[in-house]
């Protein structure tokens, strides 16, 4: 089974099977699709999905992404420079009445620092962790949620979690590999991979999990296993 049309329909991405069967329906814009996969951008980011609408990494680098924010600053630059030279000639020409604006800004920002409420950065809502079987579903949506967020350490807490009480047990420890690698804690990503490639050969993932372990190796500065997973990444990309 592959992947052999996306569409965008209002809000969301359909993907379809080969035989025009719906294999998912999510939330977002569609940039681009293969075979085996699906990048849909939500807000600033662009995720991953495989052909099961699932994320397998929340925040994918897109190279025309770079050119466009080395644009707009190099804009913002020159817009500020053409802002301070007419500034500058309007100050010289009427200083008096340019005192009395610096001044008024002046006491709204200070005004503004007393009254604001202080706010953390990329402060998130808390998202409770409960280990009821019940709710291994919402359990598993949150995880994939927290994944998109890049909170990989309460995300991989859910995979693990899943993981043991067999709830999808080889994406689940495929997933908690993911935010290990993304945390660069490389050993423990390795064993996450292992783990998922023993319960099960062949995903849709496995493409990307084999690429990944073996960087993981490399990072580690082990030629051999490295060199061991790239031949199995190249046997995987030639049978797809």
């Amino acid at each position: 089974m592959a992947i052999n049309n996306v569409v965008q329909r209002g809000g969301k991405v359909c993907a379809y099977d080969e035989n025009g069967e719906e294999l998912f329906s999510k939330s977002g814009e569609l940039v681009r699709y293969t075979s085996d996969a699906v990048f849909v951008r939500r807000g600033n980011r662009v995720c991953q999905l495989d052909m099961y609408g699932y994320v397998v990494d929340g925040n994918v680098k897109e190279e025309t992404q770079s050119g466009n924010e080395l644009a707009g600053f190099i804009f913002l630059v020159l817009g500020l420079f053409y802002g301070l030279f007419w500034l500058l000639r309007f100050s010289l020409r009427h200083y008096r009445i340019t005192s009395v604006i610096v001044v008024i800004l002046f006491g709204c920002v200070l005004l503004a620092g007393l009254f604001s409420p202080s706010l953390k950065p990329h402060q998130e809502k808390a998202v409770s962790f409960s280990k009821d079987y019940n709710h291994r579903q919402q359990a598993f949506h949150d995880a994939m949620d927290l994944f998109t967020q890049q909170n990989y350490k309460k995300a991989q807490e859910r995979f693990i979690w899943l993981a043991q009480i067999k709830y999808r047990p080889a994406f689940s420890s495929y997933m908690a590999g993911q935010c290990a690698y993304k945390k660069k804690h490389y050993q423990e990503a390795i064993k996450f991979y292992q783990q998922s490639l023993a319960i099960k050969e062949q995903a849709s993932y496995t493409a990307i999990l084999l690429e990944n372990l073996a960087n993981a190796y490399k990072a580690l500065k082990d030629e051999k296993h490295y060199a061991h997973y790239r031949h199995l990444l190249e046997q995987q990309r030639a049978r797809n």
